[in-house]
């Protein structure tokens, strides 16, 4: 079963406001970005909070269907005050609730503790691929929808990797692989995800356990990270990030042509949102070769 792990946690401090509750695309930033993952061939979809929770997941379940007129609200209202909620001693957990008083409870859309948000709101469990990688794409039209579900990152101002650590950690025992996304890339489209997926589901395909997508020889997001590492992530040092993982396997890293720049873009100023993502500043590499 292959997961997508959606990280959105960040402060945004060079944004100087919450960018994940950016409008974007009819939704905010983490919405279009937990959409493209929700219709992409991924098995489900595990998003991960931290900074400004409340209104970063109420935008999220908004997108994907499951979100409320007094969400929308709070929304537009932290984005006029510049930040957003402080998360100052909330404690919310993956399928609890955002807390007592909160706009969504208000609403009567508490998340109970089971509570899955996917196309029409809760659902059952899409059945799982068959085989490595193999899925036949998003759900035809009656088919369940495919699951999100949250976890929360309390450690998130330590930076990104402790926002994959907690992904990794909340993913079950079965879970085979995971396609980590950043938030702030909105203009990923969900055929890049699927053609990570299909990279590394292909038989005969190198069968590697790291899958990363190029765009003119430079190594972009997302990234697909087999599970069989998941304790190596685990113990991975805070201060180089994922990138030591690549370092240390670089036989098993299968790269694929994305064809797509976006891959190489983010969104961390103003300009950059300004843009769109669409303009010359791209990183360079997110995971140069050492």
């Amino acid at each position: 079963m292959i997961w997508a792990v959606v990280l959105a946690a960040g402060e945004s401090r060079r944004m100087g406001t919450q960018k994940l509750l950016l409008p974007y695309g009819g939704t905010t930033v983490a919405g279009a970005v937990a959409r493209a993952a929700r219709d992409s061939r991924a098995d489900r979809v595990l998003v991960v909070l931290g900074a400004d929770r409340d209104a970063v997941r109420g935008g999220i379940e908004a997108a994907l269907g499951g979100g409320s007129e007094a969400v929308r609200g709070e929304i537009e209202a932290s984005l006029g005050e510049g930040r957003g909620s402080s998360d100052a001693g909330t404690e919310t957990r993956a399928g609890d609730g955002l807390g007592p008083g909160t706009a969504k409870e208000t609403a009567g859309n508490a998340m109970g503790p089971d509570e899955r948000i996917g196309r029409g709101g809760p659902e059952e469990p899409a059945e799982p691929a068959q085989g490595r990688g193999k899925k036949s794409g998003p759900p035809a039209s009656g088919a369940p929808p495919r699951v999100v579900t949250f976890t929360v990152n309390e450690s998130y101002r330590q930076g990104m990797l402790s926002s994959i650590k907690a992904g990794f950690r909340a993913l079950p025992p079965e879970a085979g692989a995971a396609v980590i996304m950043l938030g702030d890339q909105p203009f990923i489209a969900s055929s890049v995800i699927d053609g990570v997926i299909a990279a590394y589901g292909k038989e005969g395909g190198a069968g590697k356990g790291i899958v990363l997508p190029t765009f003119g020889g430079r190594r972009g997001h997302p990234v697909l990270v087999d599970l069989k590492y998941r304790d190596e992530v685990l113990a991975l040092d805070p201060s180089d990030g994922l990138r030591q993982l690549m370092w240390a396997h670089p036989d098993d890293i299968l790269e694929v042509e994305a064809g797509d720049a976006a891959i190489l873009r983010d969104l961390d100023t103003p300009a950059d949102y300004q843009d769109g993502g669409d303009h010359d500043r791209v990183r360079s590499t997110f995971f140069e070769k050492k």
